[in-house]
């Protein structure tokens, strides 16, 4: 059997294309509802990773018709639509970001499981939670915390270790922050994100699962303290 191959994708699923980035052969066409990927090669490596793929895998025969992975009837040709290098193709468009809590906008980046798994540094925890916890936890525990208020009843808390309190826990990726066991698709470099989300020296992008991101400006960050904590509560709704 030939070694060339191709996948049909849903273009709702296109940014788990990412993940062939790095092979230079590979290249992608658009047709309609459906994005095609195709190489011309095949290892080991590459066939497990066309596996988590979601979509219809083929063979293709030396006429480019196609067969149906593992099956052996032609099911038809593969578009003769212009064909352009993956890494060409990837280009990533996203709108201009607001401060955090303010924003809530669809980008063009998804995510998906990570095949490495990181200890959470990020928290988003209640308020009221956070404060309880901070007006009797030592100094030596809140020196390693920075927080952010988000202009409603949540907190951003960073550092390591993470206060032991009820929350959605995230991992900081240079600055790009995802859900604790999952990364963005396509599988850009950070420094990439970094320009698209026009991120200054210590801002960070929040990535959330509906496709949306919170851009939280660097200043927005101070040094966890009771005293700090405290003066938040005039910008916060708390409990007595």
């Amino acid at each position: 059997m030939s070694s060339h191959w191709a996948l049909k994708v849903a273009l709702e699923d296109a940014p788990v294309l990412g993940r062939l980035r790095h092979t230079r052969e590979i290249t992608v066409c658009e047709e309609e509802d459906y994005i095609w990927a195709q190489g011309t090669s095949l290892n080991t490596p590459l066939d497990e990773m066309l596996r988590t793929i979601p979509g219809f895998r083929f063979n293709v025969l030396e006429d480019n018709q196609l067969v149906q992975h593992d099956r052996s009837v032609p099911l038809g040709y593969l578009p003769s639509k212009p064909w352009v290098p993956i890494a060409s193709w990837l280009r990533v468009k996203l709108p201009f970001a607001s401060p955090a809590g303010n924003l809530r906008c669809s980008v063009q980046i998804s995510l998906v499981r990570s095949e490495v798994l990181y200890e959470p540094d990020v928290l988003i925890a209640n308020y009221n939670d956070w404060y309880k916890y901070s007006v009797n936890a030592s100094s030596l525990r809140l020196d390693c915390l920075q927080f952010a208020m988000n202009g409603g009843a949540m907190v951003v808390i960073q550092g390591s270790p993470l206060p032991p309190i009820i929350g959605k826990h995230y991992v900081n990726q240079c600055r790009i922050v995802v859900p604790a066991g999952w990364t963005w698709a396509p599988a850009l470099d950070a420094s990439v994100l970094h320009r698209l989300f026009r991120l200054e020296s210590n801002d960070v992008a929040l990535l959330h699962h509906d496709g949306s991101y919170d851009l939280i400006e660097g200043e927005q960050f101070v040094q966890a303290s009771r005293t700090a904590v405290r003066a938040s509560m005039g910008v916060i709704p708390h409990e007595h």
